[in-house]
């Protein structure tokens, strides 16, 4: 009878480069079966690694990259850094974050805190000015890239 054959299925077989994918009793393992979202994709590689082991599974992946940007390509879908812009609002995070650093670092030097207080404080800072600024780029590329 006829087969059912995703997109995914064929780029995932266009990554083997014509090597046969084991089929489980005349069938192909259920995973391959259906449409792969991101926790799918990683059963199938797991899947991959444990039938034909780390060289051939690393082939794979570089193939399945290579197939991937190659049909973005076709498909005029692109992203690289000169997409994103910087965001405004870049300067004045980072500068009420170099603030703060340099408050941590008097009060470390006053003996208000230790090291490893104004490690983790100064740490903390960045993590979050870094992720508001992250989240800055993404809003502006959506309102201004749709």
């Amino acid at each position: 009878g006829k087969s059912k054959t995703t997109q995914g299925l064929l780029v995932l077989c266009l990554a083997v480069r014509g090597r046969r994918i084991v089929r489980q009793a005349g069938k192909l393992p259920s995973m391959l079966q259906t449409t792969m979202g991101k926790r799918e994709l990683k059963k199938c590689i797991q899947w991959y690694l444990e039938t034909h082991g780390e060289e051939k599974t690393r082939e794979m992946l570089d193939n399945m990259k290579e197939v991937g940007f190659g049909w973005a390509t076709r498909a005029g879908i692109s992203l690289g850094v000169d997409d994103m812009s910087v965001p405004e609002k870049k300067a004045p995070l980072c500068d009420g974050t170099s603030q703060r650093q340099l408050n941590a670092e008097a009060k470390y030097q006053n003996g208000d805190i230790t090291v490893v207080e104004k490690f983790l404080n100064v740490t903390e800072e960045w993590t979050r000015t870094s992720e508001k600024v992250k989240n800055e780029a993404v809003t502006n590329f959506k309102e201004n890239d749709p």
